[in-house]
């Protein structure tokens, strides 16, 4: 292990070191200094010995160039500030830096002397790393040497970053213009200090152990950047995993939770002043309109409602249990809601981690997590959500319906929240209690306030953060489609006291997370106030389109004031153009002052306060209006408001919409002209010029952060689209400049992207929307959008892949005759290798279906391991010395492959095309039965103990290439995508898609195996398809035998499994077309009919010897057995949703583990019971299969099978 971490710290310091590229040019004769260069360190609780090993790497990692002394002492003697004429001086000065040494240090060890270029002077900076408690990795740039002690000049960015992220950090600090040159001084090279920021970033990133790290300073010229000393600290701690949710998963438990349609109180009671009855009182007296269940073991009615003595008492299904209990009783309970299976639990109760109570909090969050509750709280007030008149809190109630969410850490903090909207009257669409966060978190809770049609706005009030990423994620998701004010309460320097760097010093908790959430497209409050009033008023401001702002006053006072607002919250005042100017002073009298601020006096009439607001409602070249007004008898406070409100209405109605923000000097009576205005959609208040300024400043910077006004660097536009490589076109030295390249060679060995290039996104808008069972759809993007090429082509490469592995299961009874005779090996031991190659085939879908979700097998890799193992499979067949050689190579090796082929070929298809999946999923699955008929011949017709294996190689060789260039192509659509010209919510204008969707209505949501398998349906599946599939292998081991035996010639029964394969194949991709036009469970009924009644029918033709008939049942017979897997394959995904397809369809597919016993147990039967009663058996194993599917139906969907639109979709309002 101390070896391993010694080589990556030799790697990265390597890395780091090569980093310091810089263009090799004639340096002018100006001043020089020799950069000193320290030993790299260790953290000081790591001890001594691992230290001693890290920093001899370190040493040697340097190389001769960059030898350092073994004692510290040797760090003041080694030093030679000369330049070196030639070789004489060099020896001089060495013999002299060996003799101080010894001078100094008689005892030590002299391992060298450093040698080092002489660099021009430069910028100072520092770029750095460390690792944050909230947030990870955090990368962090500022100005460095002595001045990033003083003016703390630093800025932070999450590891890693990309090279423009990198470079917007340049421009972040207070002293850029120092970087772009002042006083005739040159700037530094920008995207050389830009990319010691990345490839630090990607240090970090890539090994964890490193805690800390400082390049300090880093010299910057115009030439390159050079980094002068480099300390990095390691860490042996491992943190803590905490379990990650999927976006589908969150929004399904939060739908729950906000929108229940039953909840049950805990601890409920009938007795005034306890908690319990409070929460009951607000639930029964709120109008509540779904149902509500005391839970009291003591009482038989509470309110009016039947009391239940245990939550698992009550009926039906619970979407929430609210506890109104005592801490040392919530574990106890919880077990119970989980045996009820209720995905929310809302802990009001105190005396957790809060008090001290670790343990307890501990041990009631792994009772959650194994039983799949999702927790709010402990130590909370509860949550409102209005608009489903819910209040399940035991404190004052609050009903009045709007746009902000709310969310507080701290109960004081939540009633304040609830005393601010009282007061202003602030509609709410949730007030949500956090307390100790035990799991529901603020990313939780802005993943779904994101996608609730009913918020406009959301707010929040936080402590801490427990995984800063994930909100950063969410935040990112959800700041281009509403705005996000965050109150950061505890601004501390606790993280600089135990830091070991310059860069952990400076990362302070409030400058980390100041950088981030700016980053993150967050609009961060400076107090409570200005959160409430920032989540009041936002929503009432239409989002300005440019970023000239015009202040317009009665007052001169007031507009200077204004203008100081203007400037503190980043807004940029308007320079008035000639036009313009000349146009407001026709509407002021000669004592005002055009220019910006417009000062119109207080004297005048309400027509100029009009004339003048109308004016810059006009001018498109203003994009946002600031409006300051003074009392006056002239121009009361309601005068001046209802002729504001006039006119902004006025131009909101031609579709003129910009924010206007007043303030109101005056009496008591411009408090009710301020409401009034609010009221009306401008945001006013009176006896300040701050407020409404620092609104419109939060405003802009949210449509900033949106994409909606200019470039943000710091924030990612929602979107998607392809990624293409592309060079470096930015700067236009890049061509003139020498990048070392042992940074690149070190993270090329890691997989990491080249440094001399960078990835560009062409970003696609899209939207989400919902039906209204909730299930998500992504619309927007077009298949050449995502992968530059149409759709289709995810329908003919699948089907060639399925073509390449389809010879191994249905040529390989053809194959049977010359394998015993070739190799010796038994009619059995031969069959049964074909039953272990279907057993693996199956076996490995679902853990192949897990990979894949879970990104760890991209589907080009599945499909390469697929073509492996197809080669692997013919070569064991040609050169095995011994048939247990062939079981593992071609049973367990090419079977495996098999299994990851097919698994990722047929779900690859159904996710390009979720509204046509069956034909389409048909014509793919048809490609594992058409590519066998060639080989049904070779195997049977040309190769013999003669030719055997070079007939093996060659075909294994042509189908691993099919297999390989087939996967080579394959692309996944982002998850809950939907093709950009289906309406998910409308009946489609394509007919055939109409009519698919129409009978197969898509799933309700995407589920999760676990719930997939929970909904019962996954076992019918896998019932009705092992007894299936079982028939079908079995019918393609004996069809040939039974042939044989009713003496009909070799090479008709070899005609006759050729048209089994082509018609198999064909039944694949007819059943799929007709299940689109008719239903998938209609036409799965009748293939399970078909199939049974098949195998009676080749009976009845091998007893009467009669040849024709024998081949008509044989291909009904293919025709049921390919006809099967298309079926389940699509409705899986029409019952189960796409995102997790392949791993559901993986625990139906897997069926085959039992099914794939069809070979090896018919050679049993029929040696027990002939031909006869092993085909009677199979038949009547397929119509039983068939009265099994009857049982099938979509789970979820109760009301009806189509599609019903939300009123409002997610994403559109």
């Amino acid at each position: 292990m101390a070896e391993d971490r010694t080589s990556k710290v030799r790697a990265l310091l390597d890395a780091v070191r090569a980093g310091a590229h810089r263009a090799h040019r004639a340096r002018g004769q100006g001043d020089r200094r020799r950069v000193r260069h320290r030993r790299t360190r260790r953290g000081a609780g790591d001890g001594r010995r691992r230290g001693r090993g890290v920093r001899g790497a370190v040493r040697r990692a340097r190389g001769d160039e960059d030898r350092i002394a073994g004692h510290p002492a040797q760090d003041r003697c080694r030093r030679c500030d000369r330049r070196s004429g030639g070789a004489a001086d060099v020896r001089a000065a060495f013999c002299r830096i060996v003799e101080n040494a010894r001078a100094y240090a008689p005892g030590a060890r002299i391992e060298g002397v450093q040698v080092q270029e002489l660099l021009p002077q430069g910028q100072e900076v520092i770029v750095g790393a460390v690792t944050d408690p909230t947030f990870g990795k955090v990368v962090a740039f500022g100005l460095g040497g002595v001045l990033v002690e003083v003016l703390r000049d630093v800025t932070f960015r999450l590891a890693p970053v990309d090279a423009d992220e990198a470079l917007s950090m340049l421009d972040s600090i207070r002293a850029a213009e120092i970087l772009r040159g002042v006083r005739g001084r040159p700037g530094v090279d920008r995207w050389a200090v830009a990319e010691q920021i990345r490839r630090v970033s990607r240090l970090v990133a890539d090994f964890p152990e490193i805690a800390e790290v400082d390049l300090n300073p880093v010299i910057a010229t115009a030439d390159g950047a050079v980094a002068a000393d480099i300390r990095v600290i390691l860490s042996t701690e491992t943190p803590k995993e905490r379990r990650r949710y999927t976006r589908e998963e969150i929004l399904t438990s939060m739908r729950r939770l906000m929108q229940p349609r039953s909840v049950a109180v805990i601890g409920a009671s009938s007795e005034s002043g306890k908690i319990g009855n409070s929460v009951m009182r607000n639930l029964v007296d709120g109008g509540f309109a779904g149902e509500i269940h005391p839970v009291n073991p003591r009482a038989d009615d509470i309110l009016g409602r039947k009391a239940y003595k245990s939550v698992t008492d009550v009926p039906g299904e619970v979407d929430v249990a609210v506890f109104a209990i005592p801490a040392r009783f919530v574990a106890a309970a919880l077990e119970e809601v989980g045996r009820k299976r209720i995905p929310n639990a809302v802990l009001i109760p105190s005396g957790f981690a809060e008090t001290g109570e670790h343990e307890l909090q501990d041990e009631i969050v792994a009772i959650a997590e194994r039983l799949g509750i999702r927790l709010l709280g402990p130590n909370i007030y509860g949550y409102y959500s209005t608009w489903q008149d819910l209040c399940a809190t035991f404190c004052t109630p609050y009903d009045v319906k709007g746009g902000v969410a709310l969310t507080s850490q701290s109960g004081g903090i939540g009633m304040a929240i609830l005393g601010f909207a009282r007061t202003t009257k602030t509609g709410v669409s949730a007030i949500v209690g956090l307390g100790n966060k035990s799991d529901l978190d603020e990313d939780d809770l802005l993943t779904w306030f994101g996608e609730d049609p009913h918020t406009d706005c959301i707010a929040m009030h936080l402590e801490d953060l427990k995984d800063g990423r994930a909100f950063v994620a969410a935040a990112r998701e959800t700041v281009p489609k509403k705005p996000v004010v965050v109150l950061k309460a505890g601004r501390t320097a606790a993280g600089a006291k135990a830091a070991g760097s310059h860069t952990g010093a400076l990362a302070g908790d409030d400058a980390v997370y100041d950088d981030i959430l700016r980053q993150a497209g967050v609009i961060r409050a400076p107090g409570l106030n200005d959160m409430l009033e920032y989540a009041r008023a936002l929503p009432v401001l239409p989002a300005p389109r440019g970023d000239n702002v015009v202040i317009i006053t009665g007052a001169g006072g007031s507009g200077v004031l204004l203008s100081d607002a203007v400037t503190d919250n980043g807004l940029s005042l308007m320079k008035i153009p000639a036009d313009l100017d000349a146009a407001f002073r026709e509407f002021i009298p000669p004592f005002g002052a055009a220019g910006n601020p417009v000062d119109i006096t207080g004297g005048e009439p309400p027509s100029t306060y009009e004339a003048t607001i109308r004016l810059g409602l006009e001018d498109p070249r203003i994009h946002a209006l600031v409006l300051g007004y003074w009392h006056t008898i002239v121009t009361p406070p309601m005068v001046f408001a209802e002729l504001t409100a006039r006119v902004v209405a006025e131009f909101r109605e031609r579709g003129i919409e910009k924010p206007v923000v007043a303030s109101l000097a005056g009496d008591v009576e411009v408090e009710e002209a301020c409401q009034y205005l609010f009221e009306h959609g401008v945001v006013a208040y009176p006896y300040t010029t701050e407020q409404p300024v620092a609104v419109l400043g939060a405003k802009y910077r949210w449509a900033r952060a949106a994409g909606l006004l200019g470039a943000a660097h710091d924030v990612r536009r929602r979107g998607a689209g392809r990624r293409v490589r592309a060079g470096r076109p930015r700067d236009p030295r890049a061509h003139e400049r020498h990048w070392t390249g042992a940074l690149a060679r070190t993270f090329d060995a890691r997989g990491a992207i080249d440094m001399t290039t960078t990835d560009v996104t062409r970003v696609v808008a899209y939207r989400e929307v919902t039906d209204r069972n909730g299930r998500v759809y992504r619309v927007g993007e077009s298949d050449i959008d995502i992968m530059g090429r149409k759709r289709k082509w995810m329908v003919i490469l699948p089907w060639i892949g399925m073509m390449g592995i389809s010879s191994a299961e249905y040529a390989f009874a053809s194959a049977e005759d010359t394998l015993h005779e070739a190799h010796n090996w038994s009619s059995g031991s031969i069959y049964w290798m074909m039953t272990a190659w279907v057993f693996c085939q199956a076996a490995v879908a679902f853990p192949a279906g897990r990979l894949r979700e879970s990104g760890r097998l991209p589907a080009r890799w599945a499909m390469m391991l697929g073509s492996v193992g197809t080669l692997l499979g013919y070569l064991s067949l040609a050169f095995a010395p011994h048939v247990a050689l062939a079981f593992i190579g071609f049973g367990v090796f090419s079977g495996m492959g098999a299994g990851m082929v097919y698994a990722t070929c047929v779900n690859m298809v159904g996710k390009w095309y979720p509204e046509r999946r069956g034909g389409k999923t048909g014509f793919v699955n048809g490609g594992f039965a058409y590519g066998s008929v060639p080989f049904v011949f070779i195997f049977h017709g040309y190769m013999d103990g003669t030719n055997f294996r070079w007939v093996l190689v060659a075909c294994g060789l042509f189908l691993a290439a099919m297999v390989a260039f087939a996967g080579f192509y394959f692309r996944d659509p982002p998850k809950n995508w939907w093709p950009a010209a289906i309406d998910p919510l409308n009946p489609p204008d394509d007919p055939r898609a109409r009519r698919s969707l129409e009978k197969n209505p898509p799933a309700v949501k995407q589920y999760s195996p676990l719930e997939a398998w929970q909904t019962g349906r996954v076992a019918l599946m896998w019932f009705c398809l092992a007894c299936t599939s079982g028939v079908n292998i079995f019918g393609i081991a004996f069809q040939v035998d039974i042939g044989e035996d009713a003496g009909f010639a070799a090479g008709i029964v070899a005609t006759a499994m050729s048209l089994k394969a082509i018609v198999n194949g064909t039944g694949r991709g007819v059943i799929g077309w007709l299940s689109d036009l008719y239903g998938r469970k209609q036409c799965l009924l009748y293939v399970c009919a078909i199939l049974g009644l098949a195998q009676f029918g080749i009976i009845w033709s091998a007893e009467i010897k009669n040849l024709p008939l024998f081949l008509i049942f044989s291909a009904i017979s293919g025709f049921g057995g390919g006809a099967i897997f298309p079926m389940f394959a699509a409705l899986t995904a029409d019952y189960f949703g796409e995102n997790n397809n392949a791993t559901n369809y993986g625990m139906v597919y897997s069926s085959k583990l039992v099914s794939g016993l069809g070979a090896g147990m018919g050679a049993v039967v029929v040696g027990a019971w002939g031909y006869n009663g092993a085909f009677t058996l199979a038949g009547c194993i397929s119509l039983f299969a068939g009265i099994v599917a009857l049982f099938l139906h979509p789970p979820g969907r109760t009301k009806g099978k189509h599609i019903t639109p939300n009123p409002r979709p997610l994403g559109e309002g």
